[in-house]
């Protein structure tokens, strides 16, 4: 991944980070626009605009129970919940892809996604279509089939960060079989909750105890065999020697391609 330098750096995609980073895109400065999770911000995603949009509707609808007042006949008037929503993130899109539009058009490059892979997958989807190359780079949300599922061949490229896949670790192989034999599939957190209640059934045994003060006490001290291989803990609780991998999406599936250290 080749290092990114700017002139002007803007944190949040909210209506005074991505209007910020259109002025300084309109003044020539090179300007790389940071978001965790909405373009747009919570107003245009998740706030304002999706709440009065269906406000809107329901008032509608209210008008409806008494359009006999005003001499106009409505005869089975019913609500129906999923298209309501479904016109309503129909608003929502249309304005953030006019965002990405004005994004596009002032060379802003949009690099950090931080929110879930259904918006994530739309983002990358919108960005491909208006003509936008910047490349996504998101944490584990994206570390899901879903996410292709949504994107198709727009997707090629998004990186997204997640621990180093525990199923291929020898540690791990027998559980992995029991899973698999039961029809599940261990992906995702399966492997690592398996190996933190493994940790905590170690240092419940070595204290002797279920006190929970006991059994952190012995998790701080002690190592654990786990489907991770051997776990210890530092002062914070964090697993000493954590490594992380960068994935990248290439034809429909995930790729590790960096090791980074914790």
């Amino acid at each position: 991944m080749a290092d990114k330098e700017c002139d002007a750096l803007v944190i949040g995609a909210g209506p005074g980070g991505y209007v910020c980073a259109i002025r300084l895109g309109q003044l020539k400065q090179r300007t790389i626009l940071v978001e965790k999770a909405w373009i747009g911000g919570t107003c245009l995603q998740v706030g304002c605009i999706p709440s009065k949009a269906l406000i809107s509707a329901a008032k509608f609808y209210e008008k409806l129970q008494h359009a006999s007042e005003f001499g106009v006949q409505v005869q089975g008037a019913s609500i129906d919940f999923k298209k309501m929503v479904a016109w309503e993130r129909s608003i929502v899109e249309k304005f953030t892809g006019g965002v990405r539009q004005l994004l596009k058009a002032n060379n802003v490059e949009v690099l950090f996604y931080g929110g879930y892979h259904t918006e994530g997958g739309l983002i990358v989807r919108q960005m491909r279509e208006q003509g936008l190359k910047a490349r996504m780079v998101a944490g584990d949300a994206l570390f899901i089939p879903e996410f292709w599922s949504i994107t198709g061949n727009a997707g090629e490229g998004t990186l997204a960060s997640f621990s180093p896949d525990p199923r291929n670790n020898k540690e791990a192989a027998a559980v992995v079989k029991k899973f698999r034999d039961q029809g599940y599939e261990p992906e995702g957190y399966t492997l690592y909750s398996y190996a933190a209640v493994q940790a905590w059934a170690q240092a419940a045994a070595t204290a002797k105890s279920t006190d929970a003060k006991k059994v952190a006490a012995a998790l701080k001290s002690g190592t654990f065999s786990t489907v991770l291989g051997k776990i210890s803990f530092d002062k914070k609780g964090d697993i000493k020697g954590e490594t992380y991998m960068m994935y990248e999406w290439t034809k429909g599936a995930l790729k590790p391609i960096k090791k980074i250290s914790s």
